[in-house]
């Protein structure tokens, strides 16, 4: 009886030996895809306060961008390339954000081919105002 107790206690160690790895890598990509989540969120925001306050100062093209690095909290500014257009005549400004991801931790890193990263792309557009 004592026997059959042990066995089944070591059973359990292997068996959360063999799934420890496969929780650490969920973990991992949760992680990073919060982190994903939270650069998207930033940007869509960024964009979207700098759109508008390009339509009320859509020659200040400095300004715009400014307003970009202002309100992407958390990002390094370097990382960030903004774009400011306008379309139809100039009776709408686009204001677009190009920023590369790079995952923290190093497993998710590996798996998407080493020092490249994931492309965070956004815009926003609005009506000028004459």
């Amino acid at each position: 009886m004592t026997k059959r107790i042990m066995h089944g206690r070591g059973q359990a160690l292997i068996e959360f030996a063999m799934a420890l790895p496969l929780i650490l890598i969920f973990w991992m990509f949760l992680f990073d895809f919060g982190r994903i989540t939270y650069y998207l969120s930033v940007l869509n925001n960024a964009a979207r306060e700098a759109a508008r306050y390009g339509i009320v100062n859509s020659t200040n093209v400095a300004g715009i961008t400014n307003v970009v690095y202002d309100m992407a909290i958390g990002i390094d500014s370097s990382d960030l390339f903004v774009t400011v257009s306008t379309i139809e005549e100039g009776t709408v400004i686009v204001v677009g954000i190009d920023y590369q991801y790079v995952p923290v931790t190093p497993l998710v890193a590996s798996l998407l081919g080493g020092g490249g990263g994931i492309p965070v792309n956004t815009q926003a557009s609005m009506l000028i105002e004459p």
